[in-house]
């Protein structure tokens, strides 16, 4: 069988754990503790890619409707690319590209001085920190779960999810 995308990479390694667990040999499964120095460089070229972006974007806090909207976009087409490119290479840069959606959190968090009063100001950005944070939670735990069932449809999902908060931004800000 041939692995296609991330989607294939993860059934794989579904089949495999659930196949691992009927063998009955006594082979025990050696781990490394060596942190392979390839990892490093991901890692902190990932921290670069986003602290960069992040820099970027604050330049561009006074343009935090098109900058909100545009990481957004981008997250979306990330899932969506996710779910469509075949090549295991060009599948990394794709999920990368997803998860920049939470750069957009400071610039949501941000709308709270517009939309509420200086007396529930500080009350209403506590209450969306909690939420943002029970919802991350949430999310994540749902994540891990419709990756190992529906792993398409996961990813479709989180697209659209993505894409529907995009939409929303836009329509607030046409309305004031």
């Amino acid at each position: 069988m041939s692995i296609t995308g991330l989607c294939d990479v993860l059934s794989e390694a579904n089949v495999d754990s659930s196949y691992s667990k009927n063998i009955t040999d006594t082979f025990e499964p050696q781990c490394s503790s060596k942190l392979e120095t390839n990892t490093l460089f991901i890692g902190i070229a990932l921290g670069v890619l986003f602290a960069s972006i992040n820099y970027g974007v604050s330049f561009a806090s006074s343009r935090k409707k098109l900058v909100t909207i545009l990481i957004f976009l981008l997250a979306s087409c990330g899932s969506v690319g996710v779910m469509f490119v075949t090549d295991p290479l060009l599948v990394v840069p794709f999920y990368v590209v997803a998860g920049i959606a939470g750069l957009g959190i400071g610039l949501v968090s941000s709308y709270f001085v517009v939309l509420f009063p200086t007396s529930y100001r500080g009350m209403a950005a506590c209450l969306g920190v909690v939420a943002a944070r029970l919802s991350a939670l949430a999310g994540v735990n749902l994540l891990a779960a419709g990756l190992h069932v529906a792993c398409q449809s996961t990813f479709a999902t989180l697209a659209l999810f993505i894409f529907c908060e995009c939409r929303s931004v836009s329509l607030y800000y046409y309305r004031t």
